[in-house]
């Protein structure tokens, strides 16, 4: 390493601890590898940024550590506040992107429509599919978003290798969560952080549309009051144990789902939009089978998931959700994703409800019934996404 450089490196690290940034106080090798590998995508050697940096992890640790007396944010939040912070100074473009849409492993062409940023030719996907650093749909996006502005531009490999960084730093530490009620998705830890760099933040642009506003921890909380004793009561008459005790609440309102040999995350999520607001229910299964193959459709004719019949209890869960949706009021709707963590693929189901006004509808009782019976009945749909020994 270059001793300039070296000198660098040192200079961000003596800073973070000079400012008391976290809460172990000694930063170790793998945490400083993290923060030099973020410092080298982000602000390199430019002291201003530098200082700019140290400056606002220093206001914004002081804010936090003051206000969350009992739960102080972890070392491994505030390495994510290290790397969105960085974003943020280093790359204002991007960090407006993340504002808009945080869950940037699942970025597809709606955040470049956002944005009225064309959209990628087959020809150009298809050369930037031979790169592992833009062979993923998201990925893609970035390097079309990147060509927004010329700096951004001689850039695009690098912010994918920083993302990147910070996906994998986000998958180990959901694998040590796995079965809790902490926040450990990609979209979730970035939303807390980015929430976090939001004091910090100024935007005069004025091209897309914003969204409403709402104080996402306030609104859960209040949802949780107001749902958590008749929904626990109904999904124990369907035969679901649901379990609840979450010690904070930030983007995701989480309960245990409790079945014989696993436990399965239940989030709940709101998210304002321009014209209207959506409560997100979550479901996920990590591990429902193997993932040898890019295309989820390849690993379910695997001869491990053909065995544990993947396909058809995916594709009857897709059936649920299509009746349900029927059956329900027309502000619901259902949507699923995959993702790959730990070589298996994740299973995700979402029940989106979608609302005017979100504090009105969960204050009214009727309300409050038809939604907790509407997440039992989601709930039966989605039974068959489950790890299967």
């Amino acid at each position: 390493m270059p001793v300039g450089q070296y000198k660098i490196d040192k200079l961000i690290l003596e800073g973070l601890q000079k400012i008391n940034y976290f809460e172990s106080k000694d930063i170790d090798e793998s945490t400083g590898k993290s923060i030099v590998e973020i410092s080298h995508q982000t602000v390199g050697s430019n002291p201003r940024a530098i200082k700019r940096l140290l400056n606002s992890l220093s206001l914004v640790k002081n804010v936090m550590f003051a206000v969350e007396q009992e739960n102080k944010p972890s070392d491994f939040q505030q390495l994510i506040n290290i790397g969105v912070f960085s974003i943020q100074i280093s790359y204002p473009f991007i960090y407006r992107a993340l504002e808009r849409y945080p869950d940037f492993e699942n970025w597809d062409e709606q955040l470049l429509d956002t944005f009225k940023i064309d959209k990628l030719d087959e020809e150009l996907k298809e050369q930037l599919s031979k790169n592992e650093y833009f062979d993923e749909e998201w990925e893609q996006v970035l390097y079309q978003l990147c060509q927004r502005e010329s700096y951004l531009s001689t850039r695009a490999m690098q912010i994918s290798r920083l993302l990147n960084t910070l996906k994998s730093l986000i998958e180990d530490n959901a694998k040590e969560a796995l079965g809790s009620s902490e926040d450990s998705s990609v979209g979730d830890i970035m939303s807390n952080a980015i929430d976090v760099a939001s004091v910090t933040s100024y935007d005069d642009t004025i091209e897309e549309v914003k969204p409403k506003e709402i104080h996402k921890s306030h609104f859960l909380k209040g949802l949780n009051n107001r749902v958590s004793k008749s929904l626990i009561a109904l999904a124990k008459e369907s035969g679901i144990e649901l379990q609840y005790n979450q010690k904070r609440v930030q983007s995701n309102l989480t309960y245990i789902i409790q079945k014989p040999k696993h436990r399965y995350r239940l989030d709940f999520s709101i998210h304002p939009g321009a014209k209207d607001y959506r409560i997100e229910t979550r479901y996920e299964c990590w591990y429902f089978i193997k993932a040898p193959h890019k295309s989820f459709d390849a690993n379910l004719n695997e001869p491990d998931a053909v065995a544990i019949k993947a396909r058809e209890r995916f594709d009857s869960t897709l059936a649920n959700l299509e009746q349900l949706e029927k059956e329900l009021p027309e502000y619901y709707d259902f949507n699923h994703g995959i993702a790959k963590n730990d070589h298996h693929n994740t299973v995700v189901m979402r029940m989106n409800t979608r609302l005017p006004n979100a504090w009105t509808f969960i204050n009214e009782e009727e309300n409050q019934k038809e939604f907790a019976n509407a997440v039992v009945k989601f709930l039966k749909a989605v039974d068959g996404i489950e790890i299967v020994n």
